[in-house]
């Protein structure tokens, strides 16, 4: 049974994803009302005000919605009514709603609709029930005693039932940072978005290991659980800006002027405003400049207070004084047929500048359209709208030519179709082959080798090596090359990343590798236990010292990942597929989301990655 003052028409609600509130309109029934002191008659509300009871029918837009520059707007579908008032039924079968009830919405499938001012113009003295028509009221809802109303802990009296809401004395809040709507990857913010998850057991995740996630975003207690985001951006970075809002957890307690959310600076971190009124953040998102005017030489967790000092939020900052040490070079090869050479350099070029025209408009820069403008502006989108969040910045270098005979690769099974415009299968090997003939001095380079081919590949628009040493190829295919976040996506497989979800048969091959390796342990066990010379260990560890470290590579890589995977086509994240096909390549779930985001864990692996092998500082 829920306490507080009775919800009326006119009151005033929002949704904890929307960005505007709204006004409860009473539809579900005519007949009870309570009476101010003034003597207005208002509608009382109920458990039946059900789908859109609301003036505007809206919340403004949806957070659980986000498109590729905002969110869709907000359609509220409220489904049901909690903490309501159960001790009286109204005459349409409805049961009292007081300002501590919430709205579950068929969106978030969660109660996170909630009133922030109950109605009532003026709160009604106990007195306007008593003098009501017991006899008449009983006519109209033989189910309602008034008296009985009154009595049962003043409830219909539009007063405060729960006397311990009176002894608190300050608003309970939790501060919250989120993204621009606007965001487009130029500083790396990673959260516990809210499809990942449980509440109460509820639903499901979509992560594959909640626990281990949890982690991540190291949760504490404020009322309930609160995660910490992460920001990740370079020393003296301009133009990244947050979003501030407020969660109130005591609505019945007015907010006033005194009520303030301090953001403190701290190791170079500081954010402009650095302190802001509750009630401004509770209308509306505040927005937040923030500067790093320091390298930071640790991760940096930053804490938000109220007036008090107490603590209602948190913010993790990435560590940053390395960035110098995350360059490195990208070599780009194009891959042509020897007799298509002049129509594939340009099919190349279009294809390259088609994907990269309307981000260059982001980057208010003209767009050339040859070979090395488009490597050029590739470039800027790796470095300030996807490898960026991680720290990490490429130079595109110098264009070199890889022509083949199509016909030994036709020979081999390697091109198909008529046309000869199809590869088949994994031709990044046979790419890499050709390459380290041709130029022996150059393969050794230390960075990453990119091959830009205007052929499509009939099962991938790209692909990159994950290797822990010398796994330093991508290849990016016809219809790869119009589209940006795939050059992001094969350059952080060859930097170590995995996908964001495990197939059927990735899951199988770490099972089996995993029971390989401890096969190889027992094995060598029993040969130490035994005494075996050590020249016959030596002997058959020659011959299984690569298999082994194949084995090792392959299950490093998919450890530093976390472990942590996510139902495909359901994230943000470069790692991530556009959508889940079947075998018949029919969509089976298509992913709403643009490509813009990497996780925390992700751009520390990255990062392993450049300084162990690619950095430019090892040159």
């Amino acid at each position: 049974m829920s306490t507080g003052h009775i919800v009326v028409d006119g009151a005033i609600c929002k949704c904890q994803f929307g960005f505007t509130p709204d006004v409860l309109v009473v539809q579900s029934q005519q007949k009870e009302y309570i009476n101010d002191s003034a003597g207005s008659k208002k509608l009382i509300a109920n458990t039946m005000d059900l789908g859109m009871p609301l003036q505007a029918k809206t919340f403004g837009q949806c957070k659980l919605q986000p498109t590729s520059s905002s969110y869709l707007p907000c359609v509220p579908a409220i489904t049901q009514w909690q903490d309501f008032y159960d001790k009286v039924i109204l005459s349409n079968q409805g049961q009292i709603l007081t300002e501590n009830s919430k709205g579950i919405c068929a969106i978030s499938g969660s109660p996170s609709v909630e009133f922030t001012w109950h109605g009532q113009t003026v709160a009604a003295g106990s007195s306007n029930v008593e003098e009501a028509d017991e006899e008449i009221q009983s006519h109209l809802n033989p189910l309602v005693n008034v008296k009985e109303m009154s009595q049962a802990q003043e409830t219909i009296s539009g007063g405060v039932f729960d006397e311990n809401m009176q002894e608190e004395k300050n608003l309970k809040f939790e501060a919250h940072f989120s993204r621009p709507y606007d965001y487009s990857g130029t500083f790396g913010f990673d959260w516990m978005r809210y499809t990942y998850i449980l509440e109460n057991d509820r639903r499901e995740s979509t992560c594959n290991d909640y626990q281990k996630l949890k982690t991540e975003y190291t949760p504490f207690k404020i009322e309930g659980e609160y995660f910490v985001p992460w920001l990740s951006m370079f020393p003296k970075q301009k133009g990244v800006e947050l979003l501030l809002s407020v969660y109130t957890h005591n609505d019945h307690i007015p907010i006033t002027e005194q009520d303030i959310i301090k953001l403190p600076s701290k190791n170079g971190i500081r954010f402009e405003p650095n302190e802001v009124k509750v009630s401004e953040a509770d209308i509306d998102d505040v927005l937040i400049k923030v500067y790093c005017d320091d390298p930071l030489t640790e991760d940096t967790t930053i804490k938000l207070k109220d007036k008090d000092n107490t603590i209602v939020g948190k913010i993790h900052f990435l560590k940053n004084s390395n960035h110098e040490d995350l360059h490195f070079e990208i070599i780009p090869i194009r891959v042509l047929r020897g007799q298509n050479k002049d129509s594939d350099a340009k099919n190349l070029e279009d294809k390259l500048y088609e994907g990269l025209k309307d981000i260059n408009k982001d980057l208010n820069k003209d767009l050339n359209k040859d070979l090395k403008g488009n490597l050029q502006n590739l470039q800027q989108y790796l470095n300030t709208q996807s490898l960026n969040q991680g720290l990490l910045q490429c130079n595109i270098g110098k264009v070199y030519d890889l022509v083949i005979n199509e016909e030994e690769w036709l020979e081999d099974g390697l091109i198909i179709e008529e046309n000869n415009n199809i590869f088949l299968g994994d031709s990044i090997s046979k790419f890499t082959k050709e390459f380290e003939n041709k130029y022996p001095l150059l393969s050794k380079k230390r960075g990453l080798f990119m091959f830009l081919s205007p052929l499509q590949n009939k099962e991938m628009a790209g692909q990159g090596m994950l290797n822990d040493i010398d796994g330093n190829k991508l290849a990016i295919y016809d219809s790869g090359l119009s589209e940006p976040s795939i050059f992001a996506h094969e350059i952080s497989h060859v930097l170590g990343l995995t996908h964001t979800f495990r197939t059927y048969h990735e899951r199988e091959t770490i099972d089996m590798f995993n029971e390989e390796i401890k096969s190889f342990d027992r094995i060598y066990q029993k040969m130490l236990d035994a005494n075996t010379p050590k020249k016959i260990i030596a002997q058959k560890w020659k011959l299984d010292k690569e298999r082994y470290k194949d084995l090792r590579s392959y299950l490093n890589i998919h450890y530093r990942n976390k472990a942590l995977t996510f139902d495909q086509a359901t994230t943000e994240n470069f790692m991530d597929y556009p959508d889940l096909r079947d075998s018949n390549d029919e969509i089976i779930r298509k992913n709403p989301y643009k490509k813009t985001s990497y996780s925390k864990y992700q751009w520390k692996a990255m990062q392993d990655d450049v300084v162990k092998f690619y950095s430019k500082k090892k040159l």
